[in-house]
């Protein structure tokens, strides 16, 4: 799964990057540098708006446009791939409502008998940027009229690097696959087949490789409020 991440690049990055092209171009107000992005939290993500990319700051935690309480969300922070078809919180969203999720690693926790649990730090060896896949919604409250836009990352198996440390990790959309993800209207059964052969989760180097080149490494608690925590 995915429960804790950072997000660093600056706006003028995330322009460049994305080839942002929204008329109203300009960073929202609460964008800024975060290492220790929790759930129900505000993160941003990019996604497409009248046929055109733009940086949207979401509520991490996906509420089902048709759920009477906004507290579902906070048990829909993940969707896992392989039932994205069977769930009804997340299968519409899936066909119209993709977005990529901005961030420069992850946390992930790993369970030892008899001990604490032990955070780790997942993330590029050069330390740069990736995108995670995720499914956004948008939910109103008929009473108060009050409108909350809120995402879910998708997660499958975890890959070889990250499954000492957790059995899931989230599905990273490879920068050449930036527009099919955002836009293409994928058969269903088509991508959970991708899923499985891991065809979605590549992450491009700075160098131009496809191959996996990760870093992951313990971290104290205390350091992931600030960036001492993204160091050995």
């Amino acid at each position: 799964m995915c429960g804790r991440y950072t997000h660093l690049l600056t706006w003028e990055q995330v322009v460049q990057l994305y080839e942002l092209t929204a008329d109203d171009l300009g960073p929202p107000a609460d964008f800024l540098p975060r290492y220790n992005i929790a759930p129900t939290q505000m993160a941003p993500v990019v996604r497409m708006k009248d046929g055109k990319r733009e940086l949207a700051m979401l509520q991490w935690g996906l509420i089902p446009s048709w759920a009477k309480d906004r507290s579902i969300g906070n048990r829909m922070i993940n969707a896992r791939a392989e039932s994205l078809l069977e769930k009804p919180a997340f299968s519409s969203a899936f066909q119209a409502r993709r977005c990529l999720v901005l961030t420069g690693g992850l946390y992930e926790w790993r369970k030892t008998p008899g001990k604490p649990k032990q955070p780790f730090w997942i993330g590029m060896k050069d330390g740069g940027e990736f995108d995670m896949a995720g499914l956004w919604e948008v939910w109103r409250n008929r009473t108060s009229r009050e409108v909350i836009e809120s995402f879910t990352i998708i997660t499958t198996d975890a890959n070889a690097p990250v499954a000492p440390i957790h059995d899931r990790m989230p599905v990273i959309i490879d920068p050449n696959n930036f527009e099919t993800w955002l836009t293409a209207r994928h058969h269903r059964r088509s991508f959970c087949a991708r899923i499985r052969q891991r065809r979605w989760k590549l992450i491009r180097s700075a160098r131009g490789s496809t191959e996996w080149r990760m870093t992951i490494h313990g971290v104290s608690s205390g350091w992931m409020q600030t960036s001492q925590g993204l160091c050995p």
